[in-house]
């Protein structure tokens, strides 16, 4: 399958022009689950025409990047990757394509159904930024989370709480200092999660059983 991957923007070292940016770590995590991927550059004027050519059967929406502007770091939020990813969204729900978000991803697509991210969440990046930390499961999806309890990686400054997230997702983990860290929609098969799944990272075992089913039967959560 042909799984399309966002792209960050970054600054060419030595030259004033904006670059796409993609983490190595994506394409092997892609090629070890029987993918092919194929990044998807910010600059396509026809994001859906271009997706639908490729015959994409699987989309994610990758890390980096703030979703919303943050004070201090203006220049870590790019308009032009808001508009592609929203682009990607749009043609993969009138399509019924699989969405995995990451990290910013998870942001995105709150943003996309009209929920509202915490643009910096101060003192609380402490437990956030370049850590592991341990989850609260809220919905176990189905049978997939049958504990109480996850531990993920995490690297993120900015968050949702549960009193921001849009109305058609549904949280199923959640940080004991109030921020939602995984969700699904509720109508679509998209799988939203906080924590990389690209990286090491101690959710292994639910990461790959998650998306094994998001990928191949869709919105399995339904059941749950």
């Amino acid at each position: 399958m042909i799984v399309a991957l966002s792209m960050r923007v970054v600054q060419a070292v030595g030259y004033k022009e904006p670059r796409d940016a993609l983490s190595h770590d994506w394409i092997k995590w892609a090629e070890a689950h029987g993918c092919v991927p194929l990044p998807l550059s910010n600059n396509l004027a026809n994001p859906a025409g271009y997706l639908e050519a490729m015959k994409v059967g699987a989309i994610i929406l990758t890390g980096g990047n703030d979703a919303v502007p943050r004070a201090g770091a203006a220049s870590d939020h790019c308009p032009i990757r808001d508009r592609s990813e929203h682009k990607m969204l749009e043609w993969a729900t009138a399509g019924g394509i699989p969405v995995l978000a990451v990290c910013r991803g998870l942001h995105m697509v709150n943003v996309h159904f009209g929920g509202f991210v915490i643009s910096d969440i101060g003192p609380r990046k402490a437990a956030h930024v370049a850590q592991s930390h341990k989850l609260e499961i809220l919905d176990s999806l189905g049978g997939i989370l049958g504990n109480t309890a996850i531990e993920t990686n995490s690297y993120h400054e900015q968050g949702i709480e549960k009193e921001g997230l849009a109305d058609v997702l549904r949280p199923f983990a959640a940080s004991s200092d109030g921020l939602i860290e995984g969700a699904v929609h509720k109508d679509f098969p998209i799988l939203a999660i906080q924590w990389h799944l690209e990286r090491k990272n101690p959710a292994l075992q639910f990461d790959d059983i998650a998306v094994s089913r998001l990928f191949d039967e869709g919105a399995f959560w339904r059941a749950g």
